[in-house]
Protein backbone atom coordinates (compact mmCIF):
# COMPACT_ATOMS: atom_id res chain seq x y z
CA UNK A 1 0.00 0.00 0.00
CA UNK A 2 1.74 3.20 -1.04
CA UNK A 3 1.65 6.32 1.41
CA UNK A 4 2.47 9.53 0.48
CA UNK A 5 3.56 12.09 3.92
CA UNK A 6 4.76 15.44 4.92
CA UNK A 7 6.13 15.88 8.26
CA UNK A 8 6.45 19.89 9.87
CA UNK A 9 7.80 20.96 13.59
CA UNK A 10 5.09 23.64 14.84
CA UNK A 11 6.02 25.51 17.72
CA UNK A 12 2.92 24.04 20.24
CA UNK A 13 1.65 21.78 21.86
CA UNK A 14 -0.25 18.39 19.86
CA UNK A 15 -3.58 19.67 21.73
CA UNK A 16 -3.36 23.43 20.48
CA UNK A 17 -2.66 22.37 16.85
CA UNK A 18 -5.25 19.87 17.12
CA UNK A 19 -7.40 22.39 18.48
CA UNK A 20 -6.84 24.73 15.58
CA UNK A 21 -6.54 22.12 12.50
CA UNK A 22 -10.35 21.05 13.51
CA UNK A 23 -11.00 24.30 13.44
CA UNK A 24 -11.56 24.69 9.51
CA UNK A 25 -12.64 28.22 9.28
CA UNK A 26 -9.37 28.90 8.72
CA UNK A 27 -9.22 27.52 5.62
CA UNK A 28 -11.19 29.89 3.07
CA UNK A 29 -9.89 32.25 4.90
CA UNK A 30 -5.92 31.59 4.21
CA UNK A 31 -6.40 29.47 1.38
CA UNK A 32 -3.85 27.34 2.10
CA UNK A 33 -2.73 24.33 -0.76
CA UNK A 34 -4.07 21.27 -1.17
CA UNK A 35 -7.96 22.51 0.47
CA UNK A 36 -10.06 25.08 -0.48
CA UNK A 37 -12.85 23.81 2.27
CA UNK A 38 -13.40 21.44 4.62
CA UNK A 39 -17.21 21.25 6.02
CA UNK A 40 -18.78 18.97 8.55
CA UNK A 41 -22.80 19.35 7.93
CA UNK A 42 -23.54 16.60 10.36
CA UNK A 43 -22.23 17.92 13.85
CA UNK A 44 -18.89 20.15 14.81
CA UNK A 45 -15.57 18.66 14.03
CA UNK A 46 -14.07 18.19 17.38
CA UNK A 47 -17.41 15.79 17.79
CA UNK A 48 -17.17 13.52 14.88
CA UNK A 49 -16.73 9.83 15.17
CA UNK A 50 -15.87 7.18 12.69
CA UNK A 51 -18.26 6.99 9.46
CA UNK A 52 -19.75 10.98 10.07
CA UNK A 53 -19.48 13.03 6.85
CA UNK A 54 -16.83 15.39 5.73
CA UNK A 55 -16.92 17.19 2.54
CA UNK A 56 -13.78 19.48 0.96
CA UNK A 57 -13.07 20.52 -1.78
CA UNK A 58 -9.52 20.36 -2.96
CA UNK A 59 -7.12 22.12 -5.47
CA UNK A 60 -4.94 19.41 -6.57
CA UNK A 61 -3.88 19.58 -10.28
CA UNK A 62 -4.87 23.14 -10.39
CA UNK A 63 -8.73 21.91 -10.74
CA UNK A 64 -11.50 22.24 -7.83
CA UNK A 65 -12.81 18.69 -7.09
CA UNK A 66 -16.00 18.25 -3.63
CA UNK A 67 -15.42 15.14 -2.22
CA UNK A 68 -17.73 13.79 0.57
CA UNK A 69 -15.91 11.25 2.69
CA UNK A 70 -16.40 9.00 5.78
CA UNK A 71 -14.50 9.91 9.00
CA UNK A 72 -11.95 6.90 9.61
CA UNK A 73 -10.81 8.39 13.41
CA UNK A 74 -11.25 11.36 15.49
CA UNK A 75 -8.61 10.76 18.43
CA UNK A 76 -5.96 12.99 20.47
CA UNK A 77 -3.51 11.89 18.26
CA UNK A 78 -4.90 11.70 14.81
CA UNK A 79 -7.76 12.78 12.50
CA UNK A 80 -8.30 10.83 9.49
CA UNK A 81 -11.12 10.34 6.51
CA UNK A 82 -11.63 7.52 3.67
CA UNK A 83 -12.44 9.08 0.22
CA UNK A 84 -13.42 6.87 -2.48
CA UNK A 85 -15.14 3.95 -2.33
CA UNK A 86 -12.99 0.62 -2.03
CA UNK A 87 -11.92 -1.10 -5.98
CA UNK A 88 -10.59 0.85 -8.24
CA UNK A 89 -8.84 3.43 -5.63
CA UNK A 90 -9.52 4.11 -2.26
CA UNK A 91 -6.85 6.81 -0.20
CA UNK A 92 -7.07 7.35 3.57
CA UNK A 93 -6.30 11.12 4.23
CA UNK A 94 -4.95 11.59 8.05
CA UNK A 95 -3.57 14.01 10.05
CA UNK A 96 -1.34 13.52 13.05
CA UNK A 97 -0.43 15.28 16.11
CA UNK A 98 2.92 13.68 17.36
CA UNK A 99 4.17 15.78 20.52
CA UNK A 100 8.00 16.11 20.72
CA UNK A 101 10.07 18.45 23.14
CA UNK A 102 8.30 17.41 26.49
CA UNK A 103 4.71 17.97 24.74
CA UNK A 104 5.78 21.64 23.79
CA UNK A 105 5.88 21.60 20.14
CA UNK A 106 4.26 18.89 17.43
CA UNK A 107 4.93 17.23 14.41
CA UNK A 108 2.55 17.66 12.38
CA UNK A 109 2.43 14.22 9.85
CA UNK A 110 0.25 14.91 6.67
CA UNK A 111 -0.66 12.09 5.17
CA UNK A 112 -2.50 9.63 2.85
CA UNK A 113 -2.53 5.99 2.43
CA UNK A 114 -3.99 4.46 -1.25
CA UNK A 115 -4.80 0.72 -1.78
CA UNK A 116 -6.90 -0.19 -5.11
CA UNK A 117 -6.33 -1.52 -8.37
CA UNK A 118 -5.26 1.52 -9.03
CA UNK A 119 -3.46 2.43 -5.95
CA UNK A 120 0.61 1.76 -7.30
CA UNK A 121 0.16 5.23 -9.20
CA UNK A 122 1.32 6.56 -6.19
CA UNK A 123 3.83 4.79 -5.02
CA UNK A 124 7.51 3.99 -6.43
CA UNK A 125 7.44 1.87 -9.09
CA UNK A 126 8.62 3.03 -12.81
CA UNK A 127 5.17 4.21 -14.66
CA UNK A 128 4.43 5.91 -10.94
CA UNK A 129 7.37 8.07 -11.20
CA UNK A 130 6.87 8.72 -14.87
CA UNK A 131 3.54 10.49 -14.09
CA UNK A 132 4.61 11.85 -10.52
CA UNK A 133 1.33 11.80 -9.11
CA UNK A 134 3.25 10.87 -5.72
CA UNK A 135 6.17 13.76 -5.89
CA UNK A 136 3.26 16.33 -7.05
CA UNK A 137 0.55 15.66 -3.99
CA UNK A 138 4.12 15.32 -1.40
CA UNK A 139 4.51 18.89 -2.56
CA UNK A 140 0.74 19.81 -2.33
CA UNK A 141 0.72 18.53 1.35
CA UNK A 142 4.07 19.53 2.30
CA UNK A 143 2.92 23.45 1.04
CA UNK A 144 -0.43 22.97 3.26
CA UNK A 145 1.55 21.81 6.28
CA UNK A 146 4.01 25.31 5.96
CA UNK A 147 1.04 27.23 5.42
CA UNK A 148 -1.02 25.36 8.50
CA UNK A 149 2.09 25.90 10.67
CA UNK A 150 2.40 29.66 9.77
CA UNK A 151 -1.45 30.23 11.02
CA UNK A 152 -0.84 28.05 13.91
CA UNK A 153 2.04 30.04 15.00
CA UNK A 154 1.87 33.50 13.86
CA UNK A 155 -2.25 33.52 13.09
CA UNK A 156 -1.59 34.06 9.46
CA UNK A 157 -0.46 31.73 6.02
CA UNK A 158 2.40 32.94 4.04
CA UNK A 159 1.75 34.29 0.46
CA UNK A 160 4.92 32.42 -0.56
CA UNK A 161 6.02 29.22 0.05
CA UNK A 162 9.62 27.74 0.35
CA UNK A 163 10.37 23.56 0.34
CA UNK A 164 12.75 24.20 2.80
CA UNK A 165 10.89 25.92 5.57
CA UNK A 166 11.05 23.41 8.20
CA UNK A 167 9.75 20.14 6.17
CA UNK A 168 11.29 17.11 8.21
CA UNK A 169 10.19 14.47 5.46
Amino acid sequence: MPTITSTIRIAASPEVVREKFLDFSWIPEHKPAVFKSIQTPDKPSPSLGDGDRIIFTTSLGGKASTVEARIASNRPDEFSWGGLPFGLLHGVHSFRFVGVDDGRATNFVHGEDFSGLLGFLFGGGYLARLIGLAEEIKLQYSAFSIDFRKWVEEGECQEERSASMGIIG
